[in-house]
């Protein structure tokens, strides 16, 4: 889990730490519901994350400060002012909330599609399909490619949706399982078939794409 999942869970967690909704995001972050052990260490830490700092703050002065911070990035100056002049909260809370809002602006900067998943190799499609159809079709598509150049038999769909369930910021990954010719398609475009998907949350939502939807990646 990278730092900017581990923030999304806590502001999750933040926003509602009497209640259990920020386990809906673990699948989406590689983490099995079901691990028992693995879930009980990540709650202990979530719970002490917030209660270095974020416990200080009410709703609506959180949800200020995250407003800041999405329009205007991470000043320090100015959440300290926030902090000390207009909240007044106790010094000994300062330093946890300033990490966690250096690392929410992680979530809001400006990152290409084609760095969403580090080390993946393979062909890359763009889409604002819904994630969940794609899942049950098994397939998407039509896509301008030729078969034999895709490097690799793995499949990211990036998703390209300003809302929703899975907006930017979230991709599948599959195994390619075939490539169906679309008929009388020119130039030609192709369906890809896949096995095997899971539905990722990298936690940034500043997306910056291609021209092209589709790319190979090596």
């Amino acid at each position: 889990m990278t730092d900017i999942q581990l923030n999304l869970l806590l502001e999750t967690y933040a926003l509602s730490p009497s209640t259990d909704n920020w386990k809906e995001k673990l699948s989406n972050f590689g983490v099995n519901p079901d691990e028992t052990l693995e879930i009980e260490e990540l709650s202990s830490k979530l719970n002490y994350l917030y209660n270095q700092g974020l416990c200080v703050l009410s709703r609506s002065q959180f949800t200020r400060l995250s407003e800041i911070v999405k329009n205007d990035g991470y000043v320090e100056e100015r959440i300290q002012r926030q902090l000390r002049v207009v909240f007044d909260i106790e010094e000994e809370y300062h330093p946890a909330i300033h990490d966690f809002y250096r690392k929410y602006s992680l979530m809001h900067k400006e990152i290409f599609v084609n760095d969403l998943c580090s080390g993946f190799t393979g062909v890359q499609v763009v889409t604002a399909d819904n994630f969940n159809t794609l899942i049950t079709q098994g397939f998407s598509g039509d896509w301008v490619l030729n078969p034999e150049n895709v490097p690799g038999n793995y499949l990211q769909i990036a998703s390209f949706s300003d809302s929703g369930l899975h907006p930017r910021g979230y991709y599948i990954i599959a195994i390619i399982t075939d490539f169906m010719l679309v008929p009388n398609s020119d130039p030609k475009r192709y369906r890809i078939f896949f096995r095997d998907a899971q539905i990722i949350d990298t936690g940034n939502r500043n997306i910056r794409f291609n021209s092209n939807p589709v790319s190979l990646l090596r």
